[in-house]
């Protein structure tokens, strides 16, 4: 088991834009705070409808992870959240006030208690069954990797999926071996960017708090573009589907379509690819 944290997040109900101006502006700039003297940092996005986003996060250490998991696993949901709520209302809020008037207009079956972990397992199929996601790869919050890479676990197997020769059990293995090597570098190397991301955004020993302030303030900007750039290079659409137009700012990797679609498609293949 590696690194954990024990998080509580939740969505506010509309709020009054005059004790929130940010809630206003054209752009959503999610604002993070980090304690100094406490295992805790806190997270605000704004969102349409004049609504916050928030989410508390407290870095479990290792025997309190294990301890947590082991025997409290069944209880983290919205009845289990008021000791934690109860523990960050006096927080300072980067908005003015304390958390406490963000918790205060959120509606409690809107807040949730969760731990989240992270993992990297080896055996991803057995026979028939094949895995993807968070039971390949579980990731903690602090890069959005966890959802970003379940999709793409899932467009790269149903890619592969596709150009199956057989349903017979030998082909099907072949099928999920080629799924594990496309994809198990790139599962790994997100649960190591997510611990960095978090010791980057929220680590409080004195050289992550160093590092954390030449990054923000001395890298420029286009080379922090760069980093995010790279990270998300490897993007995938459906082979088998017509491609749709890459408008990012930074193309993805190219990609041609099945062997298959193009054998149906025949000269219109040639109009699917990026």
């Amino acid at each position: 088991m590696g690194n954990g944290v024990k998080t509580c997040i939740g969505v506010t109900d509309p709020i009054d834009p005059i004790y929130f101006p940010d809630l206003q502006q054209e752009t959503s700039d999610m604002m993070v705070v980090v304690g100094k003297d406490k295992p805790y940092s806190w997270w605000l996005i704004p969102l349409k409808g004049n609504r916050l986003a928030w989410r508390v996060t407290y870095n479990m250490t290792p025997i309190e992870l294990r301890s947590g998991y082991q025997v409290n696993s069944s209880d983290w949901g919205p009845d289990r959240v008021s000791d934690m709520v109860e523990a960050c209302r006096d927080f300072v809020c980067p908005y003015g006030g304390t958390l406490g008037d963000i918790f205060d207009q959120t509606p409690r079956g809107r807040i949730s208690q969760v731990l989240l972990e992270e993992k990297f397992y080896e055996t991803w199929h057995s026979q028939r069954v094949v895995l993807l996601g968070d039971a390949c790869h579980k990731v903690v919050p602090h890069a959005g990797q966890g959802a970003a890479q379940a999709m793409l676990d899932a467009i790269s197997l149903a890619n592969i999926l596709y150009e199956i020769p057989s349903k017979s059990l030998s082909d099907i293995q072949t099928v999920f071996e080629a799924y594990k090597k496309e994809r198990a570098a790139l599962g790994k190397a997100a649960v190591q960017g997510s611990r960095q991301m978090g010791r980057l955004s929220a680590g409080r020993k004195w050289s992550e708090s160093v590092v954390r302030t030449m990054f923000l303030n001395m890298v420029p900007a286009k080379i922090q573009q760069q980093i995010a750039d790279k990270i998300f290079y490897i993007r995938p659409q459906a082979t088998f589907l017509p491609f749709v137009e890459d408008r990012g700012s930074h193309k993805a990797k190219p990609q041609k379509p099945s062997t298959r679609m193009r054998t149906l498609t025949g000269p219109c293949s040639k109009h699917m690819t990026r």
